[in-house]
């Protein structure tokens, strides 16, 4: 009744305890996947860490070049020069947008 589409385990796979080949051959790949994902995030890592060094030292220089400190006393001057800053950029805007619609109609 043993046919030879029909092998033992034992056959097929090299002896009766298994095979060791492929165990070893499975664990080769699971070794050099661990190398490689380690490596890269060792390196994903650095990268991060130097750009956080970066950012930070781009940080403190722009609050060095800060225009002027928002006093407390002052809180409501500086607000209402922002306004006021903003409504002209506005009016200023609606004008040169006034002025392409005009030159575009002729």
């Amino acid at each position: 009744m043993n046919s030879s589409s029909q092998l033992p385990l034992a056959e097929v796979w090299g002896n009766d305890s298994g095979s060791a080949h492929a165990a070893k051959e499975g664990m080769r790949g699971l070794v050099i996947f661990l190398v490689t994902a380690g490596m890269g995030g060792g390196l994903f890592f650095l990268q991060k860490r130097s750009e956080q060094k970066t950012v930070a030292a781009e940080t403190s220089a722009q609050a060095a070049q800060a225009p002027r400190q928002t006093y407390e006393h002052d809180w409501a001057k500086h607000s209402l020069d922002t306004t006021h800053s903003v409504i002209q950029k506005i009016q200023q805007q609606r004008k040169d947008d006034d002025l392409k619609d005009a030159v575009g109609r002729r």
